[in-house]
């Protein structure tokens, strides 16, 4: 989630907001995890599914990459599990949650339309 440039208007969060998955390091890139912990607070109040994860180090941007193993480097593996608990993803092979995710499978697709003769 990206807030943006400009600060964000948290005082009416729409009650069908979709479920939130928000992460930022801590004391390296302070000013959004302050961001971050308002954007939080605004989406509980409303009572929106949301799950926040402030890690100490890790600095702004940089993606999905090990970081040099700090625990930041792992915050789309708690996006995987959140998605699970949410329902979003399935485990692997129908086995116990704490199995690899998966995608929850697609809707079926539409009858083919008969070939032309």
């Amino acid at each position: 989630m990206v807030s943006g440039w400009r600060r964000m208007d948290l005082s009416s969060v729409p009650k069908d907001a979709p479920p939130s998955f928000l992460t930022s390091a801590g004391i390296d890139d302070a000013f959004h995890a302050r961001q971050t912990v308002e954007f939080y607070d605004a989406l509980f109040r409303a009572k929106v599914p949301v799950e926040l994860h402030i890690y100490a180090h890790g600095g702004h941007g940089g993606s999905i990459r090990p970081r040099n193993g700090i625990p930041f480097g792992t915050w789309h593996q708690r996006f995987v599990e959140w998605a699970a608990d949410l329902g979003l993803m399935k485990p692997a092979g129908g086995a116990s949650a704490s199995a690899a995710p998966t995608a929850a499978p697609a809707a079926p697709a539409a009858p083919a339309a008969p070939a032309a003769r």
